[in-house]
């Protein structure tokens, strides 16, 4: 890096180094005061969800407050895994989770995106997160193939266990 560029970004790393270090946990760049987090994003209410206030102590309605497992279960007293594949739930949540991908495309026009979790491991709702991303979409982004853009992390639930142990592993070298 020349002189003049360094006096310039006095105080931000350079794009080029900040992907070494990541933010524990995260994946993130750590150049941010803080990680940066897709719960607090709020998005446009389901049609057919417009009563629940959200569980969220900070945004009451964000995607966390609607779409996450605490959310799930004290707005239909069960997980989504344990309500019926009919119920009006899973459509709701894979309507607010296709928002998020919308968005991320919108944001980073990534190649991939990863959706996990135990919520993400109810039966069926990854492919209607897919169909309500495409939809939403509109073909505005060029993508067409949203089983290839949006996928289950490839250690299943294992995944945040080994990547904790990946960052361990590279923070003891």
């Amino acid at each position: 890096m020349g002189r003049r560029h360094r006096r310039r970004h006095r105080g931000v790393r350079h794009r080029r180094y900040r992907h070494r270090r990541r933010c524990a946990g995260r994946g993130t760049p750590g150049a941010w005061q803080s990680p940066p987090r897709n719960g607090p994003y709020p998005p446009r209410r389901h049609p057919d969800d417009r009563d629940f206030a959200g569980t969220c102590p900070f945004h009451g309605d964000c995607l966390e407050g609607l779409a996450s497992g605490p959310a799930i279960a004290a707005r239909w007293g069960a997980s989504l895994s344990e309500l019926g594949p009919d119920h009006p739930a899973h459509d709701i949540v894979a309507y607010y989770l296709a928002q998020l991908v919308v968005a991320q495309q919108a944001l980073l026009s990534p190649r991939r995106i990863v959706l996990g979790g135990g919520v993400l491991g109810t039966p069926g709702l990854l492919d209607r997160v897919r169909d309500h991303a495409a939809r939403m979409a509109n073909g505005y982004f060029g993508t067409h193939d949203y089983a290839t853009l949006i996928v289950a992390p490839g250690l299943g639930d294992r995944a945040g266990l080994l990547g904790a142990l990946a960052l361990a592993q590279r923070a003891r070298r």
